[in-house]
């Protein structure tokens, strides 16, 4: 509506729950440095949080001094300075905060020594913000400083800003909503009221085809589209199995399109040293479970008449270490303290070279292609009074109630919490043929750490695969190169009869500090499950996740609960030297900040990649395709902040802080990033 101030001078005016103030005329939509701002009427104004496409003054509460560009300094200036550009855009990406400044369009952000400026046109983590409130006072800003969020204070000049470890040294801000027009008449400012607003994770909902990659909103279709070999899987080789259940197989659903109302909401894909850290009963209570789970997979593979190659087979653990050395004796005496009744002369039939190192011991519905962007618990329950309850949101908008959720979704949904209490390793697999019958079916395990394991599954009517994993390392913190030869030399100095290798592959798998998954309530939630934590187990505890989850859910007592809790605390006390450990060895990783891998794009061979780090300040992930195709992106992993490595194997981005990987032209395909890479 229009209104007059006391000088009978046209202005608009927004309606709400505001106090007003006037620009002085002549300010346009065109017109963005600011200045004469000493009429604003501060003493009344209400504070709230910034909103999405509008434009504000982030005004210092207690000097009334605002942030701004000054000559293309940054820092708190007068209002009153005619020289000065102080209107920031806001903006929102996946929950987080930007501030764009209209005149110069560079984000407010910080550089690589955690020095405030506004230099980057792009809203990447390093521009990154949370407004938190505090009541009347106005709001906290706080920005990302490697595992931890840091509060936005000003230094001793009184125009500097800077990061501070505590609120107490924190600065209070207001947000001047600026309402520009295109006449010459005032512009109404505007405070609004504070809230908290945090950063929200996302990812797929109630997917049932196995790694299909979570899209990314600030990820285009031409990259989606440049990076289609990641849709079905996390990189560019293929596991045997697709042999005879090809990607064509997968199923597929509609996406949900409206908001509905379920009992329990299931996001994610897929199914669903023990004694030393969880006592006897924690190892028999492990062994139970998963002996529960293998045998409840041939129950219904056999009620439903699934043909998944479903046999028991014996197991065999043999030692590292050739007969008749010292070590051999050592391997085989901690196999026959952990394993009841071991017999030293346990041999597998088809291992005939030379190495002898014989011995041993409901109603449902699902959607795909829809993406969650918060799994929140809600209501308050006191005494068995009020009610509890969960909303999943999706990216378009849609929500779901329901009474439980349960996130299978390999990471959960949280930035830190149970992720910090895993590890995370690349694991490799080669598939070589071996004439049909010639090697025991069996299941295979040496005491190496990493330990190599061999199975097998069908081929064709002449041969039956091998199949050999191992080899397994760090994600991002070692060479993936030559894991694959070193299997097949393994293999081929045992079993002399084996043949091509047709398949080479690898895979990601979380292992926590304490040996033991979880699954169950996650940490701080009554009402939200999660799965996590497989250490390779995925399918054993998939199925027992399914009956653990529903106990719990309801309200059956379940022996195993414990054992398995995000919750648990003694395990991962005993575990606390080598969970800090890991932690040490995950921050050292942000060293890569100061390396660069190729000095030029002229280094890289076509289909490869690689850092450039030229000015150690801005890492570029840089990938040539096949055809000399030049893609530049951000080396910065949007989860906390690591710079990526280069997988060759996978032409994938690995980043070796908390495991999140990308495809070679920046796509998302395993979290915990929800994210996928800017482009440069």
């Amino acid at each position: 509506m229009d209104t007059r101030d006391e000088k009978g001078d046209n202005a608009s005016v927004a309606s709400g729950d505001t106090s007003t103030a006037y620009t002085p005329t002549h300010t346009t939509e065109h017109d963005v440095s600011l200045h004469n701002h000493s009429s604003c009427a501060r003493d009344s104004f209400v504070p709230r949080a910034p909103s999405e496409g509008r434009t504000y003054m982030i005004r210092h509460r207690d000097s009334g001094k605002v942030i701004g560009l000054k000559n293309g300094r940054l820092g708190l200036e007068d209002s009153s300075d005619p020289q000065i550009s102080c209107y920031w855009n806001c903006v929102r990406n996946l929950g987080w905060f930007g501030f764009c400044e209209t005149a110069s369009a560079n984000f407010l952000g910080r550089d690589g020594n955690f020095a405030f400026r506004a230099t980057e046109k792009l809203h990447l983590p390093w521009e990154w913000f949370v407004v938190e409130a505090q009541g009347d006072k106005g709001c906290h800003l706080q920005s990302p400083h490697w595992f931890s969020l840091r509060w936005v204070g000003i230094g001793d000049d009184g125009r500097t800003l800077v990061d501070v470890t505590s609120s107490d040294q924190a600065a209070f801000w207001e947000f001047v909503q600026v309402l520009v027009t295109l006449t010459t008449s005032r512009s109404l400012l505007t405070v609004l009221r504070p809230k908290f607003v945090t950063p929200r994770a996302s990812t797929l909902l109630a997917k049932s085809i196995p790694l299909v990659v979570p899209f990314s909103t600030n990820i285009t279709q031409r990259a989606i589209t440049a990076d289609k070999e990641f849709y079905h899987s996390s990189g560019i080789t293929d596991a045997v199995w697709i042999h005879e259940d090809p990607y064509s197989n997968s199923f597929d659903f509609q996406p949900l399109t409206s908001d509905i109302e379920t009992d329990i909401c299931i996001v994610g894909t897929g199914i669903v040293e023990h004694s030393e850290k969880h006592g006897k009963s924690g190892a028999k209570f492990a062994a139970e479970s998963h002996q529960w789970a293998i045998n409840r997979v041939g129950e219904i593979a056999s009620e439903l008449s699934i043909d998944c190659e479903y046999r028991q087979l014996p197991a065999y653990m043999v030692p590292q270490h050739e007969r008749g050395s010292k070590e051999y004796e050592e391997d085989i005496q901690e196999i026959k303290e952990n394993v009841e009744a071991a017999n030293a002369e346990l041999a597998m039939k088809g291992w005939d070279g030379k190495p002898d190192q014989r011995g041993g011991s409901p109603n449902f519905q699902c959607y795909t292609r829809t993406r969650i962007i918060s799994v929140e618990e809600k209501g308050l329950e006191v005494l068995g009074l009020g009610h509890k309850y969960c909303q999943v949101h999706t990216e378009s908008g849609n929500k779901m109630q329901c009474e439980h959720a349960i996130e299978t979704t390999n990471v959960p949904l949280q930035k830190l919490s149970v992720i910090v209490q895993e590890a995370w390793y690349r694991t490799y697999a080669i598939a070589m043929r071996i004439p049909k019958g010639r090697v025991e079916d069996c299941l295979l395990y040496d005491t190496v750490d990493p330990y190599k394991y061999v199975r097998i599954t069908r081929c064709d009517d002449q041969d039956d695969y091998l199949i050999i994993g191992g080899s397994d390392h760090k994600v991002g913190q070692e060479e993936a190169r030559g894991r694959f030869d070193e299997l097949e030399q393994w293999t081929r100095e045992r079993f002399t009869q084996a043949k091509t290798v047709d398949y080479r592959w690898s895979g990601q798998i979380f292992e926590p500090v304490d040996y033991m998954a979880f699954i169950g309530r996650n940490q701080g939630s009554e009402r939200i499950y999660i799965v996590t934590g497989d250490s390779g187990n995925g399918l054993t505890h998939g199925v027992l996740a399914g009956k653990l989850i529903a106990d719990l859910v309801e309200g059956r007592p379940n022996d195993w609960e414990g054992l398995y809790s995000p919750k648990r605390v003694a395990s991962m006390v005993k575990s606390a030297p080598e969970m800090l450990a890991h932690d040490v060895k995950a921050n050292m990783q942000y060293k890569r900040f100061l390396e660069s891998d190729i000095r030029d794009i002229e280094d890289l061979a076509p289909g490869c990649g690689g850092v450039l780090n030229a000015t150690a300040l801005k890492p570029v992930a840089i990938y040539k395709d096949e055809n000399g195709e030049v893609t530049k992106m951000s080396a910065i992993c949007p989860h906390m902040q690591g710079v990526v490595c280069w997988n060759p194997v996978e032409k994938s981005w690995d980043c070796p802080v908390h495991g999140s990987r990308f495809g070679a032209k920046g796509l998302c395909v395993q979290g915990p990033a929800k994210a996928s890479l800017y482009q440069a």
